[in-house]
């Protein structure tokens, strides 16, 4: 089993599924068979606390997070 699955939300796709928020809820729930997420997006197409309601409902939790730029980047782990 792969412990370490990666969101890559930094490139805008077009139309309605493409947005960053679709995608993520989307690749979510995906990713409930892994152990870890590291989730990559831009902070103007996807605001923070919607990327953190999103990972709670989801199960999981933020352990680090880095903002460089406008481009953030979350460690995050399962609940236990």
């Amino acid at each position: 089993m792969i412990i370490l699955y990666v969101i890559d939300l930094s490139k805008y796709e077009p139309g309605c599924t493409g947005h960053p928020l679709m995608r993520l809820n989307r690749k979510l729930r995906e990713a409930k068979k892994y152990d870890s997420i590291k989730i990559i997006f831009n902070l103007e197409d996807l605001p923070f606390d919607a990327a953190e309601i999103l990972l709670k409902r989801n199960g999981f939790e933020i352990k680090t997070k880095e903002v460089k730029d406008k481009t953030c980047i979350l460690f995050c782990t399962k609940k236990v």
